[in-house]
């Protein structure tokens, strides 16, 4: 694996007691029951062949950075012991980045893997912020991260593609898209409020253990309590803030019902655009987003379709009816205010894949003018049948939307 440290060793382990990467958020991104039995299967075929990396934390204890789901399927197939690699000095910031490249190279624009790295560099990045130590992996003073994260800005993608870095396929629009889906369903509040409550665990253990020390007398121990404690009050002001002003984002969005069926980056965000928008949003309530995702996936095979964004635009709003459940039925007005939505999403939709293709059209355009420009006027211009009736087409339909346009 690209990704495992330089300093460690192979050690015999009973995987029974390897203990999860702390930083991943099995929420988020749960253990994949699919995965483990195909590896499970691997593994009969073909035998265990290792792969997991580790790190022994202070307490001694060896937690799993990358590997969680060949230690399951290698329990799976009653497989109790084996070679591991155990990274020495390994701290949470390299666990994060460990799990988010075997994420990218091993299960590639997997909506669920993708959004699992993105939380995870946020509950690290949450934590080091509000204890004071986010320079080490930014580079950056910690009080504008620590000013952010206690406003409604939060972490920031910066702050996290910092975390990120050298990661395939993470960049500051996945990092984008991620932190809005993370917002809207309430996980990335949750995230911070979980951070908040340690924090605020190990504040109640410093000023109990300076108690101790001052009734006991201690004066040395006492100082030294009496320091910490100083530090972590200030880091639980921070925590305090940051989840009072990550909580005010309502929950629009069901992120993991919907990654159920959804399984790459850009379904997601072109479903979750939808369903969050005015145009959908009053019709469908949150609990019926992940059938309304179900529904348009099982649409797509049986029309045997490929599940492409263009897909979840043409048939999300038509649908949306099918899956209400129990909800009642809708009104006439209801019927005709969905189905002008609908028209409108559409137009502006096709507006959108309009002046997108344009811009590709523009510029081979530009390109095309330059090479006639350039061209020898003792030769002609080897214009193309397909050329033309390409441009003949276009022509056509810019004449058509110029009449209707300027109408």
């Amino acid at each position: 694996m690209d990704s495992m440290p330089e300093r460690g060793s192979k050690m015999r382990v009973d995987l029974r007691e390897l203990k999860p990467n702390p930083t991943r958020d099995f929420t988020i991104d749960p253990i994949d029951e699919e995965a483990v039995k195909a590896l499970a299967r691997s593994i009969r075929d073909d035998g265990f062949w290792g792969g997991i990396v580790c790190r022994k934390n202070g307490d001694g204890v060896i937690e799993i950075a990358a590997g969680h789901h060949r230690v399951a399927s290698a329990l799976m197939e009653g497989i109790t012991s084996a070679d591991v690699f155990v990274g020495r000095d390994i701290d949470d910031a390299t666990m994060v980045r460990i799990y988010a490249r075997e994420n990218a190279t091993q299960r590639g624009n997997h909506s669920a893997a993708i959004a699992g790295s993105v939380a995870s560099a946020i509950r690290v990045a949450a934590r080091k912020a509000m204890s004071g130590v986010s320079r080490e992996f930014t580079g950056n003073g910690n009080g504008k991260i620590r000013g952010n994260l206690m406003s409604a800005k939060g972490i920031g993608q910066d702050v996290i593609l910092a975390l990120l870095k050298d990661t395939p396929g993470i960049n500051e629009n996945i990092i984008r898209q991620q932190l809005a889906s993370l917002k809207r369903s309430g996980d990335y509040a949750r995230i911070i409020a979980e951070v908040a409550a340690e924090i605020e665990c190990e504040y109640e253990e410093a000023l109990r253990q300076q108690e101790e020390a001052e009734r006991a007398n201690q004066k040395q121990k006492a100082a030294k309590a009496k320091k910490r404690v100083e530090r972590m009050t200030k880091a639980m002001d921070t925590a305090i803030k940051a989840k009072r002003a990550s909580s005010k984002e309502p929950k629009t969005f069901d992120l993991q019902g919907v990654q159920k069926y959804l399984k790459n980056t850009h379904q997601v965000q072109v479903f979750r655009d939808y369903v969050t928008g005015p145009g959908i949003a009053p019709f469908l309530p949150l609990e019926n987003q992940a059938d309304l995702a179900k529904a348009i996936v099982e649409l797509a095979a049986e029309q045997k379709r490929e599940l492409t964004g263009q897909f979840i635009r043409d048939h999300i709003a038509m649908m949306v009816q099918q899956v209400r459940g129990e909800v009642r039925a809708m009104t006439r007005e209801e019927k005709e205010r969905l189905e002008k939505e609908n028209r409108d999403i559409r137009a502006r939709n096709h507006m959108r894949e309009f002046a997108d293709a344009f811009s590709l059209v523009y510029g081979a355009g530009q390109k095309l003018l330059k090479d006639m420009k350039e061209w020898p006027k003792d030769r002609p211009f080897p214009i193309t049948s397909t050329f033309r009736s390409a441009f003949a087409r276009a022509k056509e339909v810019m004449d058509l939307l110029a009449e209707r346009i300027e109408a």
